[in-house]
């Protein structure tokens, strides 16, 4: 305590300029009679005697400091002993020793630099020596929470120029005096040399360069508060006006505004300038919850989608769709309209545009959910911008939709039979291939599977002894008939054909196949051994064959919703009719079965009641011919 004071050579001056200014009143009270005209003096000028009189002694006092400094020797004190770890009430961190504080030399009480509990979990520790720039590596880190906005300094520099000046900055500056070099260091850390010229407090660090075009940023914005100025027409009068920036959508840069606010000769400045608040906070230019319009147009969203989205989440032959779809009416239409201008009502608008161009309600609703996908993919919350359900359709058009829904052409099994007999007699396809069409849609009369089931079939996955059919393939007739995975999960099945008409399609099937096909090879295949095309099919054999005998013309998905609605005539369950065809719900199942031509309902009622019928109206007739 005591060289505490001896060493404060302010506390001396102070002292001893004390001491003599009280020796001086005492003199000069002895020297004359009146020692109160004395004290009066005294309190009246104390204080310009007393700094004269520090002034004096301060030297003085400095240099008994240091001559007193000069002699001494510091001894090097000991560290106390090591926090032991089981005493520990918390768990604090000990990160090394404190000795002098300003200079490297030993210390006569060093203690242990420890880190409290708290300071664990609450923040960033910066820890390094007397002026080894560690306010500037708190600034580095978080540059922008010193300045949030860029104005202008007073030698004329930005805040962004401070901010990439700091950026350049170390993060963490540790001094290299960390390790005391006094005696209480171990002698390794003593021996270990110091490269004084690989210090370096501050660290160049290469900008960053932009790899993309900045978009609109609110965080960017100032605020507009613009200048009101005077304007003169043609005629020499003049006005009050002021220009503002606005953003518009799909495009990057602001576009500049005029609003005249009014003549010179009614209002004046201060008016003007409140006219100018008032409109500026009605447009909420400047408010919180301004939403920038994006600058990102269909054609992103469709480059997006191609180039990235497509690739990694659809399948080849469903990207095939969705690409046509594009090209063919969205991508004309769409291709320059913002994303924030797609909402319903524009939707809207170019349906009955489509509609004029006689385009039905089922290809508009393939296209807008081909849209739908299209923008939801590049989107934040990966959403679309509009629903379907708020189209505009009418209530006509919605009615004519669902009649033409029940009234999908399906071929059921006697027209199948009749198709394969006739396509069994045509004289232009061959004899090998002439069997294999009418093998083809009497197994798809029968199973119900989809075409690209059917065309990817191999012989390992017949099983003829139980009657059952796998499916785990299917071929792809927009790539060619690669074959691949299957359309959905429940796509993989076995189907188990047990009934007649079944066991009939397995039999002309396993006549087909003969004993000498690999187990491999496809059921259906090409010349070539690879999967047949269904256009082939469809216009080689199946189109002609319908149009003679009379039938509606269709495609292969008719055999699959005839076999849909014959087992759904026999009673079978729906959950097992579901796994059968392969529908990832039973809403599916039961648009398959639509409506019921009459041949069919005639059959239904012959087999239940017989000729009971008949019997029912002989008797009715005779009962009226009593009456007359």
């Amino acid at each position: 305590m005591i060289q505490r004071i001896l060493h404060s050579r302010h506390f001396l001056a102070c002292l001893l300029s004390a001491a003599t200014r009280i020796a001086l009143y005492f003199l000069r009270v002895m020297a004359i009679r009146s020692a109160s005209a004395s004290l009066f003096q005294l309190l009246l000028r104390p204080l310009p005697l007393y700094n004269t009189l520090h002034r004096l002694f301060d030297p003085a006092s400095g240099i008994y400091m240091f001559a007193l400094k000069a002699g001494r020797q510091i001894r090097a004190g000991k560290l106390p002993p090591y926090p032991v770890l089981r005493k520990r009430t918390e768990l604090p961190l000990v990160v090394g020793e404190v000795h002098h504080p300003r200079k490297q030399r030993p210390s006569e009480a060093p203690r242990w630099l420890v880190i409290p509990e708290r300071g664990l979990f609450t923040g960033t520790a910066i820890v390094g020596a007397v002026g080894s720039g560690k306010t500037a590596a708190a600034c580095a880190l978080s540059p922008s929470r010193f300045w949030p906005i860029a104005p202008k300094t007073s030698t004329g520099a930005s805040a962004d120029s401070l901010r990439n000046s700091f950026n350049k900055m170390t993060a963490v500056s540790i001094s290299s005096n960390f390790i005391s070099q006094s005696s209480t260091a171990s002698p390794i850390e003593r021996q270990m040399p110091v490269d004084r010229a690989s210090r370096t407090d501050n660290i160049d660090v290469p900008p960053v360069q932009a790899t993309r075009k900045r978009g609109k940023r609110m965080s960017r914005r100032k605020g507009q508060n613009p200048k009101v100025r005077v304007g003169k027409r043609a005629d020499g009068q003049k006005f009050f006006f002021f220009q503002y920036w606005i953003d518009l959508p799909g495009q990057e840069e602001r576009k500049r505004q005029t609003e005249v606010i009014g003549p010179t000769s009614q209002m004046t400045k201060s008016e003007a300038a409140r006219k100018k608040l008032e409109f500026i906070s009605r447009l909420e230019l400047n408010s919180s919850d301004y939403h920038i319009p994006s600058s990102r147009t269909f054609a992103d969203a469709v480059s997006y989608y191609r180039e990235v989205f497509a690739p990694r989440m659809l399948r080849a032959s469903t990207f095939s769709v969705a690409d046509g779809h594009l090209k063919a009416h969205l991508e004309a239409d769409w291709k320059n309209i913002p994303v924030e201008h797609i909402n319903i009502d524009s939707v809207n608008e170019w349906i009955w545009k489509k509609r004029e161009q006689r385009l039905s309600w089922v290809t508009i609703k393939n296209i807008l959910r081909t849209m739908q996908r299209v923008l939801s993919a590049s989107s934040k919350d990966k959403k679309p911008p509009f629903s379907q359900s708020g189209l505009a359709i009418s209530e006509r058009d919605k009615l004519q939709m669902k009649i033409d829904s029940r009234r999908k052409v399906s071929f059921s099994w006697a027209q199948a039979q009749q198709i394969a007999e006739y396509v069994g007699k045509m004289d232009r396809l061959g004899k090998a291939r002439r069997e294999q069409y009418a093998t083809l849609f009497l197994l798809a009369a029968a199973s119900g599977l989809r075409t690209s089931e059917l065309l990817a079939l191999r012989a390992n996955d017949l099983d003829f002894g139980a009657g059952t059919v796998r499916v785990e393939e299917s071929s792809d007739q927009r790539s060619a008939g690669k074959i691949g995975p299957c359309k959905n999960v429940t796509a993989y099945r076995t189907v188990l054909l047990r009934d007649p008409e079944g066991r009939r399609a397995m039999q002309r099937l396993k006549g087909f196949l003969g004993t000498s096909v690999s187990s491999h090879a496809l059921v259906f295949r090409s010349k070539r051994g690879g999967p047949l095309r269904e256009t082939y099919v469809l216009n080689q054999c199946l189109h002609p064959a319908v149009t003679a005998l009379g039938l509606k013309k269709a495609g292969l998905h008719a055999f699959r919703r005839g076999c849909n609605r014959r087992w759904e005539l026999a009673g079978i369950n729906p959950a097992v009719i579901r796994q059968q065809m392969g529908h990832t719900s039973s809403a599916m199942t039961a648009r398959y079965t639509g409506e019921i031509p009459l041949e069919q309902i005639r059959i239904e009622f012959s087999t239940k009641f017989g000729n009971k019928i008949d019997i029912l109206e002989k008797m009715e007739n005779e009962v009226a011919v009593q009456v007359l």
